[in-house]
Parts: C-alpha cells; structure tokens; sequence
C-alpha cells in the first residue's frame, strides 16, 4: 500500500476563509454577551465554541469539495462510494465496482 502524501502546513483557501470568519463571528458573539456582563469565563467558553465549530465546518467543506462520489446507474440501486486521498488506481477500481451492479448487488 502506498504511503499516503504529507499534508502541507499552508492553509488553503477554504481553510483560510472560514478561519477569518470564524474569527469574525466569535469577535463579534464575544462583543455582543461582554454589553450583557456575561462572565469572562463564560464569553470564552462561547467564543471558543464558535471557533471550534466554524473551523469544522470549514474543514468538512474542504472535504467535501476533494472527494468523489461514485454512484451505480441501475435503477432503484443505492449503492454510492465516497472517494478522497486515494490513487488514481484504486478510484479505477471502486469505479468499476460501484457502477457493475453484478459486481455488488442490491445496495442498501
């Protein structure tokens, strides 16, 4: 099995913008409960949440945006396989699979 590649420390794109608008939004939410004497602990507590949570959507979006779905053409058949880090290969070969519906049967 190959090795998989290294991931670049650079950031990308998607990565990069939704960590400024995470940044913007958890800023502003912080502003927002500091103006109702909300506690320090408890405006950190939200504003790492808010971080937290617009960093994972990011990174799902960026998942989402390098993978492949692969779905069979027979009718009625549900069978679907997400593709990403994989070889060119070995896409190839879940293709095949994925659209011989002799190969995989009914999918659930």
């Amino acid at each position: 099995m190959a090795p998989k590649p290294a991931k670049s420390l650079k950031p990308t794109a998607i990565e990069a913008i939704s960590g400024v608008i995470a940044s913007l939004w958890a800023a502003f939410i912080g502003f927002e409960l500091a103006d109702h004497d909300v506690s320090v602990l408890g405006i950190f507590s939200v504003v790492l949440a808010l971080l937290a949570t617009g960093l994972m959507i990011g990174s799902r979006v960026q998942d989402a945006s390098r993978s492949e779905l692969i779905k069979c053409h027979e009718p009625g058949c549900n069978t679907q396989i997400r593709v990403w880090h994989t070889s060119n290969a070995e896409v190839t070969r879940l293709r095949e699979l994925a659209q011989d519906h002799c190969k995989h049967g009914a999918g659930t």
